[in-house]
């Protein structure tokens, strides 16, 4: 596959996964009930058991990766110094300590998508990201090249073929910044809806009694 159709292919995931994530969150919208007990239960639930799920599969690639010692395939990877230097290197790394890499990188993402779904449970009261990522996580994770290299045993070739677009921690952060204000604008309408039909029964409620 040439470097044109890759970027095709890229193109088409993410187009892919914009239209899968709106069609979710219009989904979930339609039938979650935030002032539902049990419903925020099940979020709660959801996500947890999905959180869960993710973290055990990236320590069994983990594993898988370890197994990886010693050998002498190597890979050329672009990289950079730091997030803030804008000089991009190319260097030759061993599998084994790209792979490695990589798992160690997902292990983050984890964690700041934890932290930042917790934060806006816990201290926003917002339901909908947990309904959200209790999907988006394992599909993530799912489509991830080390998943589908080491757990379901495909060839790293074509698409798979190293380096993979990894996990990259600072993008992670602002994509996940970029979804909570979409969530923050969404209940802000939510609320603006609610008030104005609340007002509207009040302006009824005081033209029937006059």
């Amino acid at each position: 596959m040439g470097a044109e159709q890759e970027v095709l292919a890229e193109a088409k995931a993410a187009g892919f996964k914009a239209i899968l994530t709106l069609g979710l969150v219009y989904t979930i919208k339609q039938f979650l009930d935030t002032e539902n007990e049990r419903h925020v239960q099940i979020c709660q639930l959801g996500y947890a058991a999905a959180f869960v799920l993710q973290v055990l599969v990236t320590l069994y690639i983990k594993a898988k990766v370890a197994k990886l010692e010693g050998t002498e395939a190597m890979v050329t990877v672009i990289k950079k110094d730091n997030l803030f230097d804008s000089e991009e290197k190319k260097i030759r790394q061993n599998i084994y300590d790209y792979d490695t890499e990589q798992v160690n990188q997902k292990i983050q993402q984890l964690l700041i998508s934890g932290a930042m779904i917790a934060f806006l449970y816990l201290k926003m009261e917002l339901v909908l990201p947990l309904a959200i990522q209790t999907f988006l996580g394992p599909y993530s994770t799912y489509e991830a090249p080390m998943f589908k290299v080491h757990v379901l045993g495909q060839a790293a070739q074509g698409k798979l073929k190293r380096p993979w677009s990894g996990a990259d921690v600072a993008g992670q952060f602002k994509k996940m910044q970029d979804q909570m204000k979409e969530i923050q604008g969404h209940k802000k309408r939510d609320k603006a809806t609610t008030r104005r039909s609340n007002n509207k029964l009040k302006s009824r409620g005081k033209k029937g009694r006059a």
